[in-house]
């Protein structure tokens, strides 16, 4: 079953693809995958080889349903996991998602003294005067 799920990896019809896109973009290993989904190793198997439903499809809640009524993941999960992965798709332009080691989200930063952005300084907002005499 190992070869299946690795070939459906490859194809943005299973669901194996957005799982190892996920599990990619958060730099985690297949247990962390699996306790995340609150399944198990096997029932993460048996979801890879399922068709991914589309987030914009009018069936995604009942296609997510019965995806996790059959493998055991937690539905509020996968329907995060899936969203993501379509909006790491969407977002995605011939680039890498995310470091591994930053995970999927990544917060704001200071900038530290010295340091440069490629973008110029937002000016401050003009002062406004009043008509109060």
């Amino acid at each position: 079953m190992a070869r299946a799920v690795a070939r459906c990896a490859t194809d943005v019809f299973f669901m194996a693809w957005a799982l190892e896109r996920y599990r990619s973009a958060e730099g985690w290993d297949e247990q962390q995958l699996a306790a995340y989904l609150e399944c198990t190793a096997e029932q993460l198997t048996r979801l890879a080889l399922c068709r991914r439903p589309l987030a914009s499809s009018e069936r995604f809640v009942r296609d997510v349903q019965a995806i996790a009524a059959y493998t055991g993941a937690n539905p509020f999960r996968l329907a995060e996991l899936l969203r993501a992965v379509e909006a790491l798709n969407a977002f995605a332009v011939d680039r890498p998602v995310a470091a591994p080691e930053q995970g999927l989200l990544a917060a704001a930063r200071d900038r530290q003294e010295g340091e440069h952005t490629d973008s110029p300084p937002v000016p401050p907002a003009p002062a406004v005067e009043s008509d109060q005499t």
